[in-house]
């Protein structure tokens, strides 16, 4: 179980607006190195005053590779509409640090594009930057720090 609260800058409608994120992830380990889950992800405007931003709910799939030690990158695509079908493809890489056997925390970077299937272009891409805590057998990973 993973849990990722931090911040989005969103461009869409031509500007840069910023985003507080929630990443809310169940996953599980299907080999020393790799996780496989899903996530659902939150987010609510923050800035500005008489904006028609609405706020965003996101659920899908996730992939994280550990490469060396904690150090991870994570992929993943999440269904964010479905009149019109919209899905946010992305990723991100960061370091977790052991806090004991069973859980951790770290920091991840990356960014993510939202794609309509409607032929449109790509309403919004986004970069962000979340505190990343996990909870899971940190143990049954090859290559962790002692």
């Amino acid at each position: 179980m993973g849990l990722d609260p931090g911040l989005v800058l969103r461009h869409v409608d031509d500007e840069w607006k910023l985003f507080a994120r929630l990443n809310l992830r169940f996953a599980g380990c299907i080999g020393p190195r790799v996780q496989m889950g899903v996530d659902w992800r939150m987010e609510i405007f923050t800035a500005g005053q008489g904006s028609n931003v609405p706020n965003r709910h996101e659920i899908g799939p996730v992939l994280t590779v550990f490469a060396h030690k904690g150090w991870f990158f994570r992929f993943y695509s999440h269904v964010g509409a479905l009149h019109p079908f919209r899905v946010t493809v992305g990723a991100g890489t960061g370091y977790e640090w052991s806090l004991g056997r069973f859980t951790g925390m770290g920091v991840a970077v990356g960014g993510d594009v939202d794609i309509l299937f409607t032929g449109a272009p790509p309403p919004a891409q986004a970069v962000f930057v979340v505190w990343h805590l996990s909870a899971y057998d940190l143990k049954t990973r090859r290559g962790r720090e002692d």
